[in-house]
């Protein structure tokens, strides 16, 4: 789980500046389908790599038995969104890397 938080954080901070138009894309999915496709493309690969390594973990113990592996995948996407969000309207705000170690202590916390 650290290492899907690490590899968001580095892209978060790789397209920084295109954060705006990723935003925009995001909007403009929910009302065009093509689009709302490309974007759901682009983050199913993403979500079932993280869904396969939540169940190793949870098989494994690291992850608590409540955890429902495809949702929780979901999360630290969600959260990812949440964060680009975030810094580009409040980019005196905390920073992506601080938030995102805030996320990831928190699933550790929840074991």
């Amino acid at each position: 789980m650290l290492q899907a938080v690490a590899a968001l954080q580095l892209s978060l901070a790789e397209s920084a500046e295109e954060a705006s138009a990723y935003l925009e894309i995001l909007i403009n999915s929910r009302r065009t389908p093509s689009m709302r496709q490309h974007v759901g493309d682009l983050f199913s690969p993403l979500r079932g790599v993280l869904s396969v390594q939540m169940a190793e973990q949870k098989a494994q113990g690291y992850l608590p038995g409540w955890v429902e592996p495809e949702a929780m995948a979901a999360l630290p996407l969600a959260v990812a969104r949440g964060v680009v969000l975030e810094t580009t309207i409040a980019p005196d705000g905390p920073p992506h890397a601080a938030m995102a170690s805030q996320f990831a202590q928190l699933l550790i916390a929840s074991r």
